[in-house]
């Protein structure tokens, strides 16, 4: 049976713990941005919505969703990584998970995570998912440049395969732009 001074004493470490939570979250060093995304091969836009997040988050996990049942062409994560490394280098840290779930996610992330990036059709499913995590915080993406220049994984992997070099460096980073050859073999395989 619990004691007053047992009650007492558990108060007191609560207290502690909420108050050191709250510290830590406002660290400058913790004000870090988590992107998830199945990134089937990472386009302009995805870049783009990255490079925004650096400018104001101190650090970005991209978590890349690699479920099993997916049927869709992909790259292999090692390509992804590769991908967004050479173009970030640490600037950002690159994890896999099977499924979406913000919650196993953001225990998964080598990073404190402050902040989730989503698409305008995300945002609310974020936001439901995030209901037990009230430090962590939905912040919606801009979308204009995949929409102004009709950039998509599909369209980036059909050029790929169809040695399409001219789509393709629409598509893509021009950082990646060297990896053309490299690419359709991975997509020949």
């Amino acid at each position: 049976m619990l004691t007053k001074d047992d009650i007492i004493q558990k108060i007191k470490d609560d207290l502690y713990l909420t108050g050191k939570q709250s510290i830590m979250d406002d660290l400058p060093e913790n004000q870090n941005a988590l992107f998830v995304g199945k990134f089937r091969i990472p386009t302009k836009a995805h870049i783009g919505i990255i490079e925004e997040a650096l400018k104001e988050f101190n650090h970005v996990v991209v978590c890349v969703v690699k479920a099993k049942k997916d049927v869709k062409e992909s790259l292999s994560i090692e390509k992804q990584e590769e991908i967004l490394e050479t173009i970030f280098g640490n600037k950002i840290t690159v994890i896999t998970y099977s499924t979406g779930n913000l919650t196993s996610i953001i225990n998964k992330s080598p990073k404190r995570v402050r902040y989730i990036l989503a698409g305008s059709d995300r945002v609310e499913g974020y936001k439901t998912q995030l209901k037990r995590h009230p430090n962590v915080s939905v912040v919606e993406t801009k979308r204009d440049m995949e929409s102004k220049e009709n950039i998509s994984a599909t369209k980036t992997i059909e050029a790929i395969k169809d040695s399409d070099e001219k789509t393709f460096k629409k598509m893509m980073h021009r950082k990646n732009w060297n990896m053309f050859k490299e690419l359709q073999k991975e997509f020949e395989k």
